[in-house]
């Protein structure tokens, strides 16, 4: 897909775990406002937001945790952090699937949750793919 047709929100959040950010803004980009209520956008990203502001500073205090025994451990103690964040982003991911069938496959949208390089790191982002609709012919 092009990248006319696509968006990408990234998060602006104090903490990041393994690429996922703690916080993403609220605000409707500009390549939105004229497809999407701010109150739709704010909706979906305010579910994601709840979720990490719950699960983000327990996954952080987990790695600093396991970051302290490693040593003793042989890393082992590292293991609760990677799970607790494989599932952070199974539920955001369950999020935005439940959001695109109630309305943005709808709207010609689809929201998912991928990994891209910014610079020297991996971070998650929400990407807004625009699905183009199939056009109907005349027999």
């Amino acid at each position: 897909m092009s990248q006319n047709n696509r968006i990408l929100i990234r998060g602006d959040g104090r903490y990041v775990v393994y690429g996922i950010h703690s916080h993403y803004k609220l605000d409707l980009p500009p390549k939105l406002k004229s497809q999407l209520a701010p109150e739709e956008f704010q909706y979906t990203v305010g579910q994601i937001n709840a979720l990490l502001a719950n699960k983000i500073p327990k996954n952080f205090i987990t790695l600093l945790g396991g970051c302290s025994l490693c040593l003793c451990s042989a890393g082992l103690t590292l293991g609760p952090s990677l799970l607790f964040n494989k599932i952070i982003k199974k539920k955001i991911k369950r999020i935005l699937d439940k959001e695109n069938k109630r309305m943005y496959n709808g709207l010609g949208m689809h929201w998912s949750l991928v990994k891209e390089k910014f610079g020297l790191t991996v971070e998650y982002g929400l990407l807004v793919e625009f699905i183009q609709k199939a056009e109907l012919s005349p027999d």
